[in-house]
């Protein structure tokens, strides 16, 4: 009987093979699009919640105006006193506001590696423009030319004998961008050291240059040379002199810390408050005031802005709250994601239904057959099982199909509207939700016809 179910399956598809065709193409654009929207939603849900979850999006930044967006508007001269900026002493403000809970400062840096590659280098191109290179016996690390770089580099030899002691390490990367930060700023990230050990208030005034290393970082700066937990205590040689490393962090998961150091935000002349040296001017410091409870950031904002305003001008001051901005983009992300997954669900369900009333038609047309077959003894479930394979055939196949079309689909919308991570297993499910919908609709016809009455189907006969 199976194979005799087979056959006509086959002749009723080859039969009407432009019709069937149709029903399969209409499936897998319903099947593709539902899957991709479903996709597009969840991952947007997902990657919204991972990013809110962020210790970034729970944080208050304050800053002054001196970036390229509050240069739109035109330059108005100033007294020097009005051009102020804030530093690590302002942030005693959090000390009033009960639902801040670290305050730190944050500022991009970089260090710059000595090693034999840009010796060579640098001894290629020789001493710039008016500078003179200085003698061999009084040659340092620490004067800087604005083309040369430093003044006076170390020869082959002396590098050699420096990589030679037992605390310098010569590194074969040439450059490492990281952070200069206060140390609440671990706290608030809830970084810890995996070796050695992290930096403190203290050591803010240190003359020597100590680094923590994100994990990812020591491993690119140790190279095939040491590993990576050796570098605790080594002294790296920089165009700016020695950076001790005094810790590793442990694997964050976050790419920007596992790659990055830092290194303790220094004290400055601006730094000594109130009875000290004016405030100097300097590229804008970034003031970060991390609270527990995200509810409660537009009010720490209110306030933070009402207790710095008597130490900058007003119209100075920048506060803003990264998590408000990141909200809204979710919330649009997400409406455009329900109003695609709507769209793709009506093309679905438009084509599940044409499937259906399909389906029916040729059940209709086949009760002279059904007749035969149950004058031959034909049981009921023998005519379901012969009508479902047809309906369970085109969702399959059709299914199958969509899921060829979701995966490319799903990646244009997602890149549309900048999602640059995405699961595969959402695109799994909306594929299997979508073929269970129109599997309902391709059976249904089937168990209509197999409710025939064999008095009928023999007249049909």
């Amino acid at each position: 009987m199976a194979q005799e179910a087979n056959k006509i399956l086959w002749r009723r598809f080859t039969a009407r093979m432009l019709e069937s065709g149709l029903l399969l193409l209409a499936v897998a654009l319903g099947v593709g699009a539902t899957a991709a929207g479903f996709s597009l939603l969840a991952n947007t849900q997902k990657l919204g919640t991972e990013m809110l979850s962020s210790p970034a999006y729970r944080e208050i930044v304050v800053s002054t105006q001196t970036n390229s967006d509050d240069m739109e508007v035109p330059a108005v001269l100033k007294p020097t006193a009005d051009n102020v900026v804030l530093t690590a002493n302002d942030l005693q403000v959090a000390l009033s506001v009960p639902s801040v809970k670290y305050s730190y400062v944050s500022s991009g840096t970089e260090l710059r590696f000595l090693n034999q590659k840009v010796i060579a280098q640098m001894t290629q191109m020789g001493p710039g423009p008016g500078a003179e290179a200085a003698p061999p016996a009084t040659r340092t690390t620490t004067e800087t030319n604005p083309r040369q770089g430093p003044q006076g580099l170390l020869t082959a030899d002396e590098l050699a004998k420096k990589q030679a002691e037992a605390d310098v390490f010569l590194t074969e990367v040439d450059q490492l961008r990281g952070s200069s930060v206060t140390p609440q700023y671990f706290d608030a990230w809830g970084l810890k050291a995996a070796v050695g050990s992290l930096f403190a208030e203290s050591e803010r005034q240190s003359d020597t240059t100590l680094v923590v290393l994100g994990s990812a970082a020591a491993v690119q700066i140790g190279g095939t040379s040491i590993d990576a937990k050796a570098l605790v205590g080594k002294k790296i040689l920089t165009w700016e002199g020695y950076a001790v490393v005094v810790g590793i962090l442990a694997e964050s998961g976050t790419d920007t810390i596992d790659n990055s150091f830092f290194s303790p935000y220094q004290t400055t002349a601006s730094d000594f408050g109130e009875g000290g040296p004016p405030r100097r001017r300097a590229f804008n410091v970034q003031l970060r005031f991390a609270v527990s409870d995200p509810a409660q950031l537009e009010q720490a904002a209110s306030s933070l802005t009402s207790l710095l305003s008597s130490a900058v001008a007003s119209d100075q001051l920048v506060v803003s709250n990264p998590r408000a901005e990141a909200q809204k983009l979710i919330d649009r992300n997400t409406g455009i994601g329900f109003l695609i997954l709507f769209l793709a669900l009506a093309t679905l369900f438009i084509a599940s239904v044409n499937v259906s009333h399909i389906l029916m038609s040729r059940g209709l047309r086949m009760r002279k057959g059904v007749g035969i077959l149950m004058a031959l003894g034909a049981s009921k479930n023998s005519i379901l099982q012969l009508f479902a394979r047809e309906g369970i055939f085109l969702s399959t196949a059709g299914s199958l199909l969509g899921a060829l079309l979701a995966w490319p689909l799903s990646q244009t919308m997602e890149s549309a509207l900048g999602l640059t991570e995405s699961s595969l297993v959402f695109l799994i499910l909306g594929v299997a939700g979508a073929w269970v919908l129109n599997l309902v609709f391709s059976v249904l016809p089937a168990v209509q016809n197999s409710q025939i009455p064999p008095a009928d189907a023999m007249r049909a006969a």
